[in-house]
């Protein structure tokens, strides 16, 4: 349940703070009674617990009030100093995380994740597949959403959990298109890995011959790359096609080797077989008609037009917010407040 409850409220990101407690406490409770129930030989590999620790020490680390003769030391805090000087506190103990909040807030973040290792770890291998399984299913349904999203038109907010998200682009159950991509590349793994290895979903497709099995899984797989082309995700495209590569390239290494699992020879093709390749037909013009009467691929295609692109500025500004706290950082979280600081006027947005 976990793993449904992150993917469908877990991507409203900082404007949306509830969703991201709700998916917190579901991990907790799930977290308690999992553990509870375990039996003890079938505790987390220590692993695992070593991967959890190293993960949360950094903003646990950063979160440790230090004195003050420490702290002043640290690069790109004398504006913090100037202005605890204004109230009679630069002389306080503070942490090394510049906005102890976000820190928190991001350290809370890894909880779920942090459950999901732990719980999916604990489980014989048998068991582990039904973590994936939710997430194919769940990430079709996230695609389904996506889909009634664009169809319902820029500026429109139907089928949109959150009110500030991509307007007009296929977000599913996101806020952000980029968070949407990388949900529908890890599906897009998922898919594949599951229709053609030892799962429930492979099993269902067993009985149909091999060349039409592939058939039908790759043309998932192009409808996936098409819902993560409609993000609008330039880095999620970029990355969801390079997986698609690797992905093709591992399948066909394994059927060269001969890994692939073996059916019995048939003369000809199943009227199942058969019925699912007039599918896979249907779904590829059902695709292409959507996306050319809504003009979908022309405006992926104006995502790469880089004329008048800002993102060139705020990386230079972001380099430059770095530099001002290098090596030590500011901790988690505390992005924002740092290129706040430093950001060049002219290059800010006044409409937001």
């Amino acid at each position: 349940m976990l793993i449904a409850v992150a993917i469908v409220f877990g991507g409203g990101g900082a404007p949306a703070p509830l969703t991201g407690l709700l998916v917190q406490l579901t991990a907790a409770v799930e977290g308690i009674v999992f553990f509870l129930q375990l039996p003890t030989g079938k505790r987390p590999p220590r692993m695992a617990w070593v991967l959890v620790a190293l993960t949360a020490a950094i903003p646990v680390l950063y979160l440790i009030p230090l004195p003050p003769a420490i702290w002043h030391m640290l690069p790109g805090r004398q504006s913090q100093i100037d202005a605890l000087t204004l109230v009679g506190l630069e002389e306080s103990w503070r942490p090394v995380a510049l906005s102890p909040a976000r820190t928190l807030a991001s350290l809370l973040s890894l909880l779920p994740p942090a459950m999901v290792l732990l719980m999916v770890s604990s489980l014989p291998p048998e068991k582990r597949v039904y973590g994936g399984v939710t997430i194919v299913v769940i990430g079709m349904i996230s695609l389904l959403v996506g889909v009634a999203q664009v169809a319902a038109g820029s500026g429109s907010d139907a089928f949109r959990l959150y009110a500030e998200s991509n307007s007009g682009w296929l977000v599913g159950f996101q806020a952000n298109r980029n968070a949407q991509a990388d949900v529908l590349t890890i599906l897009l793994v998922s898919w594949v890995a599951f229709a053609m290895g030892r799962s429930p979903i492979a099993r269902r497709i067993e009985g149909i011959e091999p060349p039409l099995r592939a058939w039908f899984v790759g043309i998932v797989a192009f409808v996936i790359l098409v819902a993560v082309a409609m993000t609008g995700s330039r880095a999620g495209l970029a990355i969801a096609l390079l997986v698609a590569l690797i992905l093709a390239v591992t399948a066909a290494a394994r059927r060269r080797s001969g890994m692939s699992r073996k059916t019995t020879a048939r003369s000809g093709f199943s009227v199942r077989g058969r019925v699912m390749a007039l599918a896979g037909v249907g779904v590829l013009a059902i695709v292409a008609a959507f996306t050319s009467t809504l003009g979908g691929l022309s405006r992926v295609a104006d995502r790469f037009d880089f004329a008048g692109e800002q993102r060139f500025n705020i990386w230079a500004d972001s380099w430059f917010a770095i530099g001002q706290v290098w090596p030590w950082g500011g901790g988690q979280g505390s992005f924002v407040p740092l290129l706040i600081a430093v950001e060049r006027l002219e290059f800010v947005d006044r409409t937001r």
